[in-house]
C-alpha cells in the first residue's frame, strides 16, 4: 500500500507515516478539566456558606443565628476595616477560583502547580479556623457547608494533580513516531542502492 505522504510503500523504512497506525495519534488535549470544575464547586460552596447561618447562641440577635460574614462584619466600622473583612473571607477563594477558571478555559503547564499551592494555603488556613471554633458555640448549616467546601476543593485539586501527572507520562504523537521509526531503522538493515545505468545487461 502506498504512502500518501511520500509515495513509498508503508513498509519501507524511513517512510514518515509508515507507523501512524501503530502509535497514539489522539489530539493532545491536556489534563482533564473535571478536577478544576470540582475545585470551582468548592469555591462556590464556600461563598454560599459564608452567608448561611453559621453559629447560634443566646448572645446573638433575636433570630438566634448569625452568618460567618455578619459575624466578622460586626467588628468592622471604618471602610478600611470593611475592605479587610472582604479580603479576609474571599481573597483566598477568589485566587483559587481564578486558577480553576484558567484551568477550565485555557490549561497550561503551570496551572496544576499553581492550583496546588493556592488550594493548600487557602484550605489549610480555613480548616485551622474551623477546628479552632469546633467547641466554641453550637454550629449551624453554614459551618458544615464551609467545611465541606474545603474538602471538595482538596478532592478537586488531587484530581487535577493526578490527571496532570498521568498526562505528562503519555507520549506525544511526534515523539512516539520518532521513537518507533528510529528503533525500527536500527533493527533493520538499509535497503541496497538501485542498480546504476552501467550495470544493466552485465553479468558477474
Amino acid at each position: 500500500m502506498g504512502c500518501p505522504g511520500c509515495g513509498r510503500q508503508r513498509q519501507e523504512i524511513g517512510c514518515p507515516s509508515a507507523y501512524d497506525g501503530w502509535v497514539d495519534t489522539r489530539r493532545d488535549t491536556g489534563p482533564s478539566a473535571s478536577g478544576y470544575v470540582i475545585v470551582l464547586l468548592g469555591v462556590v460552596g464556600f461563598v454560599v456558606g459564608c452567608f448561611l447561618p453559621y453559629v447560634s447562641g443566646n448572645f446573638l440577635p433575636a433570630e438566634g443565628t448569625i452568618s460567618l460574614f455578619r459575624l466578622i462584619w460586626l467588628g468592622a466600622g471604618r471602610p478600611f476595616e470593611q475592605v479587610g473583612v472582604w479580603l479576609n473571607l474571599f481573597a483566598g477563594a477568589a485566587t483559587v477560583g481564578v486558577i480553576a477558571l484558567l484551568g477550565i478555559g485555557r490549561r497550561r503547564a503551570w496551572t496544576p502547580r499553581a492550583l496546588v499551592a493556592g488550594t493548600a494555603a487557602w484550605t489549610l488556613t480555613w480548616i485551622g479556623v474551623l477546628m479552632a471554633q469546633a467547641a466554641f458555640v453550637p454550629h449551624e448549616v453554614g459551618y458544615w457547608v464551609v467545611l465541606a467546601s474545603m474538602g471538595t476543593a482538596i478532592i478537586g485539586t488531587v484530581v487535577v494533580w493526578v490527571s496532570a501527572r498521568a498526562h505528562a507520562r503519555e507520549p506525544t504523537k511526534g515523539a512516539s513516531s520518532m521513537e518507533v521509526e528510529g528503533s525500527t531503522t536500527r533493527e533493520q538493515p538499509p535497503h541496497p542502492p538501485p542498480p546504476g545505468p552501467g550495470s544493466i545487461g552485465t553479468g558477474v
